[in-house]
């Protein structure tokens, strides 16, 4: 057991510093979302003070309506797409396997 002492608390204090390495993050995460919190409480407070409409943007990830329906319908162009004809190509059928070959 001697043997194995300095492994097992070399091991502990890793464990440990993982740990307090983690808790530190989610610290940090947990401080810079209440600084976010009082930066939009103090612009709100700011915009109802001057008879403002307060308008947020939507947090990280997250689309509005207007995002969402321009991210799912692209913009028409009056050009065809010259690549139209790879991409079509490009595309395996049904049933397809890459890289198999028939022997006849």
């Amino acid at each position: 057991m001697q043997d194995h002492l300095p492994i097992v608390i070399e091991l502990v204090f890793v464990m440990l510093a993982v740990a307090l390495f983690a808790w530190w993050q989610l610290h940090e995460i947990k401080v810079d979302r209440r600084k976010i919190e009082d930066q939009r409480a103090a612009m709100t407070r700011e915009a109802q003070r001057r008879g403002a409409a307060v308008a947020h943007p939507p947090p990280d990830g997250v689309l509005n309506d207007a995002g969402a329906a321009a991210a799912a319908d692209p913009p028409a162009t009056s050009a065809p797409d010259p690549l139209a004809a790879n991409k079509a190509a490009a595309t395996n059928p049904p049933g397809h396997v890459p890289h198999a070959h028939r022997v006849d």
